[in-house]
C-alpha cells in the first residue's frame, strides 16, 4: 500500500522595519500640528529618522512655504516652532532650493487608475507621456500584475495574444499608492526562525 504524503506550506512571521522617511515625517507632522504648534525635536521623538534629516526636510518645507515659523522653542538646538502653512495630503517633494517637485510616478499612476477604472499597462504609459516622463512599460506591468495578486485589482475579459491584459480596480485601499517592498531577510533553517529584523527598502517604478 502506497501512502500519499501531504505537503505542508510551512509559513513563518518575519519581522520588518518599515522604510521611514520624508512621508513618515509629514505624517507626524500632520498629527502634530493638530494639537498646536510643533519643533523638529518633538518630530523626532516619535519618528526613527535621524535629526539631521527631519531639520533639513522641515528647512525645505519652510522654503517652500507648507509650514511656518511661529515661534521660539525653548529647547536646545531646535529654536523654532512650525504649524503647516499650506495642507496636503502626500509628503510635499521639494528640493534643497525649497522647489516643489512633481509627484512620484507611482502616485500619478495609483491616480490615473483611480480615474480610468478599467486600463491596461499601456494606457498609463501613454498618461505618463503626456506628462512629459519616460514611462517604463515593463515595471508597470509588473505593478499592476502586484495589484492585482493583492485583490486590489481584477481581470477586465481574457487577454488576447495581440492584446495587453486589461484590469479592473476593484478595491481602493486610500488616497496613496500601494507600494511594493524589499527586504532581505536572514533565516536560521536550523530553527525555522528570522534573525535580526529586515530593513524594507521600496522598489522604484
Amino acid at each position: 500500500m502506497t501512502r500519499v504524503r501531504e505537503s505542508r506550506d510551512l509559513r513563518s512571521k518575519v519581522e520588518i522595519a518599515l522604510p521611514k522617511g520624508e512621508p513618515a515625517i509629514w505624517e507626524m507632522i500632520q498629527k502634530l500640528d493638530k494639537e498646536g504648534s510643533w519643533s523638529t525635536a518633538d518630530i523626532a521623538r516619535f519618528v526613527g529618522s535621524s535629526p539631521k534629516v527631519i531639520l533639513h526636510y522641515v528647512a525645505r518645507l519652510d522654503a517652500a512655504g507648507f509650514v511656518e515659523r511661529v515661534g521660539r522653542s525653548q529647547e536646545r538646538g531646535t529654536p523654532h516652532l512650525y504649524q503647516i502653512a499650506r495642507p496636503s495630503i502626500f509628503a510635499p517633494r521639494v528640493s534643497s532650493s525649497g522647489e516643489v517637485l512633481p509627484e512620484l510616478i507611482i502616485e500619478t499612476l495609483w491616480r490615473t487608475m483611480r480615474m480610468l477604472k478599467t486600463f491596461q499597462a499601456e494606457d498609463l504609459a501613454a498618461y505618463l507621456a503626456e506628462t512629459g516622463r519616460a514611462p517604463n512599460i515593463k515595471s508597470i506591468r509588473v505593478y499592476l500584475w502586484r495589484l492585482h495578486g493583492g485583490g486590489i485589482l481584477a481581470l477586465a475579459g481574457p487577454r488576447s495574444q495581440r492584446q495587453e491584459q486589461r484590469f479592473r480596480l476593484v478595491r481602493i485601499p486610500g488616497p496613496r499608492a500601494p507600494k511594493i517592498l524589499t527586504a532581505n531577510v536572514l533565516w536560521d533553517p536550523n530553527r525555522g526562525e528570522q534573525l535580526g529584523t529586515a530593513q524594507a527598502e521600496e522598489v522604484g517604478l
